[in-house]
C-alpha cells in the first residue's frame, strides 16, 4: 500500500516541470523577457502577447502547446485575441491548444450567465469591479439590456 502511494506521489512530482533543463537551456538562448522566461520555468499562465513572443522567438509550437496544456489560461479568449494571433502568424496548434485550455477554465469557473451575460463567480465581472477596460480591446460594463424578470 505504501509502495503505490510512494509510486504515485513520484508521479506526481515528476509531472511538475513543463521542461527539461536542456530545453530551459535552449529557451534562455532566445532573448525573451525576464517575466515570460519565468513563466515558463514556473509553470506560469501565458497571455496572448506572451504566445506572440514566443513565436517571433522562435520556440517550438511543442513546447508552448506543452506550456498551455500544463498550466492552462486564466481567461476565456476573445476573438480579437484569436484574430491578434493569426495576424502575428501564430501556429494554428498553437491556437487550438489556446482555445482547449480557455475552455478548461471556463468549464472550472462553472460559468452560469445571469440576465447581463454575466457570470455569477467571474472575477471580472462588473460586480467585482465597475466599468473599466480589460484591453486586448474590449470594456467589461454592466447594465440591464432589457431582461426584466418578475
Amino acid at each position: 500500500m505504501l509502495s503505490r502511494f510512494l509510486l504515485a506521489l513520484a508521479l506526481v512530482l515528476a509531472g511538475c516541470a513543463t521542461f527539461t533543463d536542456a530545453e530551459l537551456a535552449q529557451i534562455r538562448q532566445r532573448g525573451l523577457r525576464p517575466e515570460l522566461l519565468a513563466k515558463l520555468e514556473h509553470r506560469g499562465l501565458l497571455e496572448p502577447g506572451d504566445i506572440i513572443e514566443l513565436r517571433r522567438a522562435g520556440v517550438p509550437d511543442e513546447q508552448v502547446v506543452r506550456q498551455l496544456e500544463d498550466a492552462g489560461v486564466n481567461y476565456v479568449v476573445t476573438r480579437s485575441d484569436t484574430v491578434r494571433l493569426r495576424n502575428a502568424r501564430v501556429s494554428a496548434r498553437v491556437i487550438d491548444s489556446l482555445l482547449k485550455a480557455s475552455d478548461r477554465f471556463a468549464a472550472r469557473a462553472s460559468y452560469q450567465p445571469d440576465d447581463d451575460g454575466w457570470y455569477y463567480g467571474d472575477p471580472w465581472g462588473p460586480y467585482f469591479y465597475g466599468d473599466w477596460q480589460m484591453g486586448y480591446g474590449y470594456s467589461v460594463h454592466g447594465g440591464h439590456h432589457g431582461h426584466h424578470h418578475h
